[in-house]
């Protein structure tokens, strides 16, 4: 798979610091205006559609496979999303200034019982961004380092 190349990897990872550092200079809204979205139609999505999309792309070559969990905390870490408590005390996920600039909103939906409930959805420009950043997702994800250690210590 082409994921797995070692050569397109670290390409991929010099791509990814050279665009960290220009969204150092700009924001992530002046970033992506400069790099517009393809032209190709895709609808705004939650976080578990992106991450079986990312995981079909790698063509299974993502050993363990990539996890929601992972794409939501770096979004957390990078200041797009942000933990909020509940009138009832329980926690939720919601989008900050930053990740509603990008273009993430939560949207009402409704259960086959009839409650409704939030869910975060991420438009195309987000999902970009994820993909651009897939390797510094994989490489910072708690889980994954938590893992290897594991593995190191057996």
């Amino acid at each position: 798979s082409l994921l797995s190349n070692e050569r397109l990897l670290r390409c991929f990872h010099f791509v990814s610091q050279v665009l960290q550092e220009v969204l150092a200079e700009k924001s992530s809204a002046e970033f992506l205006s400069v790099f517009p979205s393809p032209q190709i139609p895709c609808e705004d999505l939650p976080l578990s559609k992106i991450t079986q999309k990312l995981n079909s792309l790698s063509e299974n070559s993502l050993s363990p496979p990539l996890e929601t969990s992972e794409l939501t905390e770096w979004l957390l870490l990078s200041g797009y999303l942000k933990h909020s408590s509940r009138e009832d005390g329980s926690s939720r996920i919601i989008p900050t200034e930053k990740g509603e600039a990008l273009g993430i909103y939560r949207a009402e939906r409704t259960r086959r019982d009839g409650r409704t409930y939030h869910l975060n959805l991420y438009p195309p420009r987000v999902q970009e961004l994820l993909q651009i950043h897939l390797t510094e997702i994989l490489e910072q994800s708690s889980r994954r380092v938590f893992r290897k250690k594991r593995k190191t210590l057996s």
